[in-house]
């Protein structure tokens, strides 16, 4: 059996099919953990064919590539996967399969960096909007500081001014 269709079948189906299963299940609302941990585990299952095809072509392409993939296997490896595929269509999968490798590292960073970017948007329309802390719980400088609530990666709080606990305080205990 030759591994290079059946990896492309595979990854077609895993690419078409998955994300279908996946938005007509019941159980992804009960379970979203479990659901996101599915759906990564399916992007996941799709580029490894990709990767995986991309190497198996590139091997049929440029036999130099294929000694290099296959240096530490046994004896015969080499042989099993070796495509019948003639040169310049080896060529032409390989070029195609970067190409499809390159746009989707293309396109997962430029929604990383738009994300990235409204976030930062939306912290400076926040700040921008804050209201002025009252007179007495500023710091005493000539400016006004504003109040700023804003959500962060890092969890962060500012106690209010005055003695703060020691400690030789007691615990704060919640009810419940």
């Amino acid at each position: 059996m030759n591994v290079l269709p059946a990896l492309l079948v595979l990854g077609l189906l895993l690419a078409t099919v998955g994300p279908r299963l996946l938005a007509r299940a019941r159980w992804v609302e009960r379970e979203p953990v479990l659901a996101l941990w599915a759906w990564q585990c399916l992007v996941a299952g799709v580029l490894l064919c990709c990767g995986l095809s991309l190497l198996i072509t590139s091997t049929a392409a440029w036999p130099e590539a294929g000694r290099l993939l296959f240096l530490g296997a046994p004896h015969g490896v080499e042989a099993a996967y070796r495509q019948p595929v003639a040169r310049p269509w080896a060529v032409a999968g390989t070029a195609l399969l970067a190409y499809g490798g390159l746009r989707t590292v293309q396109a997962l960073t430029v929604e990383v960096h738009t994300a990235r970017a409204l976030r930062r948007l939306r912290q400076r329309e926040l700040t921008a909007r804050a209201p002025e802390l009252p007179p007495g719980l500023g710091p005493r400088s000539a400016s006004r500081e504003r109040l700023v609530v804003l959500e962060n990666a890092q969890p962060r709080a500012w106690s209010l001014p005055g003695p703060g606990p020691g400690w030789w305080s007691p615990p704060v205990r919640c009810p419940g």
